[in-house]
């Protein structure tokens, strides 16, 4: 029975395949007859579409069915990207640089809609070959959250245009699900048609150009301008599949070339942004240039939106895929290596899946370490457990990847198996380092964030990694060291329980000052400053009598090891400011140097003159 199933469904592709081929062969030849002519054979309208709405909603379901890891993975990488991009923001609106009318940061007006429209347009090729119905859906979630982008930040003038292609973009999805002519919907597709070809055409030719953002969408007006116009000439000749085929394709065209003209805008504003929060020595995200990265649009996205915007239009004819299907069989193509099969297809996803989930871990690390609030308190984050979370990413990327691959886990235990012996020969520093960073991340010795002190280098710790880790030093450079040496070095962690640092002052007043009245005094000076903690209190002691002074001891808690010095130098400049309104003096060492001279050695002098002999 199976077998006699998958013959009739590989009997029924080759027809549908066959039957495309011959509609392909005659697109150019009259379907029915002139629009003006008698209708030879009439089906109920009300039948078409019933007929049509179930083959639509059967094929969506099946579809859906079929790749529904692919659309679990395309929302993962929308929080993902939202994630990211909302992050961006939060920077932006703590450093001021947030302006009010979003211009060159459109891509953080809506975050959520950013991400949306930004992961639909680039990752809706992973689907293969859906159906009409699936790319309605696609395309009718990144116009609509590119109609809230729109608003009120392009012209009023644009923004007509736009919910004008939006309004014929619906009606000729609706036009393109009815699968079955009829002398009702080619007067419709006229219609349609010639208020389309002529909307296109007012706006092609007195359209204000300087006001547009994206220059180049004013080519996809003047294509859909032809596309319409020929779309109503061949409905008016009996060529309803080619009139069909046109209309769709010029609104088609302009959707999908506006979608990822402005993707590719959002695109470009998310890294320059990027580029100038990642250039400080504490932030780090992908370790690419940069800098390559500019104001304008590079090159290289120009070329991989026209790729995108033809590969969609594409879609639409059969002879497209004579261009396609030798790729595609490239890719899909069983090849051999010995006892093992595999397709370019099948490497290329799984390089893909590692890509995507290093990006993923390097994402999560910059935006999971350790906060600091606006009064500068540290905010523990997931910070010491980063290093978990990075290997948990690449792990389960690395399964899915072989899964992917269709690799079998048996050849993952050979290479292991491999690896092994190189391992006990000369890698047992790299080991010991990888497994130093697993011990660091349960016992949490040192977490992201913490002010450490090592080998007399004092920094802030920026990351844990699988072999090494990154220090930053107050003067700005990073510092390198492997995690072995992190449990093996005296490490002095300053914040590993919390920010708090005690601070040590030594004064010296004068001989015959009130003890009692300095002791009350700085208890005063310290006990108004907010910075300083209130538990331990601040105490005073008494240090020694010394040669020239009395010593004190003042010992306070800073709130927040940051500011320890600054709260040092302050404290200081009121205890001088104080004391001389109080009339403390603090002695300065003093010494008093006699010099005796011998009668007798200055009358054995010569009498010489000279100014040294007088001397």
């Amino acid at each position: 029975m199976v077998n006699e199933m998958v013959n009739e469904f590989s009997a029924a592709s080759d027809n549908i395949e066959n039957y495309q081929a011959a509609l392909s062969a005659t697109t150019f030849q009259r379907d029915f007859s002139n629009l003006g002519d008698s209708i030879k054979f009439q089906r109920s309208f009300k039948e078409v579409l019933r007929f049509s709405v179930l083959k639509g909603s059967l094929a969506l379901y099946f579809y859906v069915g079929n790749n529904m890891g692919k659309l679990i993975l395309l929302f993962i990488l929308t929080i993902l990207s939202y994630w990211f991009l909302r992050g961006l923001r939060v920077k932006l609106v703590e450093d001021g640089r947030l302006v009010q009318n979003m211009s060159g940061q459109l891509v953080f007006r809506y975050p959520a809609l950013s991400a949306m429209l930004i992961v639909i347009s680039i990752f809706q090729f992973i689907f293969p070959e859906p159906p009409f119905v699936f790319n309605l859906i696609i395309w009718l979630c990144s116009a609509t959250a590119l109609t809230f982008i729109f608003r009120g930040f392009i012209t009023r003038y644009w923004m007509t245009f736009w919910l004008a292609v939006f309004m014929f973009f619906l009606i000729v999805s609706g036009i393109n699900l009815v699968l079955q002519a009829s002398r009702p919907e080619r007067w419709v597709m006229l219609l349609v048609s010639l208020i389309a070809f002529l909307t296109f055409l007012i706006f092609f030719v007195t359209g204000r150009n300087r006001e547009l953002k994206e220059k180049w969408i004013i080519y996809f007006i003047g294509i859909a301008v032809i596309l319409e116009l020929a779309s109503a000439l061949a409905n008016i000749y009996g060529r309803y599949n080619l009139s069909k085929m046109l209309l769709t394709t010029g609104i088609f065209n302009i959707i999908t070339g506006v979608l990822f003209a402005w993707t590719i805008r959002l695109i470009n504003e998310g890294l320059l942004y990027a580029n100038e929060l990642y250039k400080t020595p504490e932030r780090s995200l992908f370790y690419v240039n940069f800098d390559r990265v500019g104001s304008h649009i590079p090159n290289i996205f120009k070329i991989l939106l026209i790729i995108g915007w033809t590969i969609l239009l594409g879609r639409n004819f059969y002879a497209f895929n004579k261009i396609t299907n030798p790729v595609k069989n490239f890719l899909e193509t069983p090849r051999s290596v010995g006892a093992y099969s595999f397709t370019i297809e099948n490497i290329v996803l799984f390089f893909g899946i590692l890509i995507i989930a290093s990006l993923v871990s390097q994402v999560v690390s910059f935006f999971a370490s350790d906060k600091h609030d606006s009064s500068g308190n540290r905010i523990k984050g997931v910070g010491s457990w980063l290093l978990l979370i990075r290997i948990s990413i690449v792990s389960i990327g690395l399964f899915l990847a072989f899964a992917a691959a269709g690799i079998p886990l048996d050849r993952i235990t050979i290479i292991v198996g491999a690896l092994s012996v190189g391992i006990g020969f000369g890698l047992q520093t790299l080991i010991n380092n990888l497994i130093s960073g697993l011990i660091i991340s349960f016992e949490k010795p040192v977490n992201v964030g913490d002010m450490v002190e090592i080998r007399g280098r004092s920094g802030v710790m920026k990351s844990i990694g699988f072999r090494s880790s990154i220090m930053t030093t107050y003067d700005g450079a990073e510092i390198i060291i492997p995690n072995g040496d992190l449990l093996n070095e005296h490490l002095v962690n300053w914040t590993l329980n919390d920010d708090t640092r005690r601070i040590e002052l030594n004064i010296s007043v004068a001989y015959g000052t009130d003890l009692a009245k300095v002791r009350t005094l700085l208890l005063e000076l310290v006990d108004t400053d907010t910075r300083i903690a209130s538990h331990p209190a601040p105490s005073v002691l008494v240090k020694e009598f010394s040669s020239s002074s009395v010593d004190f001891q003042l010992f306070l808690w800073a709130k927040q090891i940051s500011e320890s010095s600054k709260i040092k130098s302050d404290i200081l400049i009121l205890i001088d400011t104080h004391f001389k309104a109080h009339n403390i003096t603090i002695p300065f060492p003093q010494q008093d140097v006699y010099i005796h001279s011998d009668p007798n050695d200055i009358k054995k002098q010569p009498p010489h003159h000279s100014e040294s002999n007088q001397k």
